[in-house]
């Protein structure tokens, strides 16, 4: 199995002298686990169904389904 890595990180440079100088560094690294095969991400994206424009805005948004796909295959 393989990972997918994601990293984000900040660095600040620091003075400290005439001539000297540091860099003080934030990183995170996260690393999610890759499908192995097609059959991981069959389910995503969620089929959405022939109801009313109303019936679905009652429910819920556009963004909370994508957010929710996409923690679901993160989750796998």
């Amino acid at each position: 199995m393989w990972y997918l890595p994601l990293v984000v990180g900040i660095a600040v440079p620091v003075k400290l002298g005439s001539r000297q100088s540091m860099v003080v560094a934030w990183n995170f690294q996260f690393q999610y686990p890759a499908p192995t095969n097609i059959t991981q991400l069959q389910n995503y994206p969620p089929v959405v169904s022939s109801r009313s424009r109303e019936e679905r805005e009652i429910q819920k948004s556009d963004r909370s389904l994508f957010y929710e796909g996409i923690e679901g295959v993160l989750n796998r």
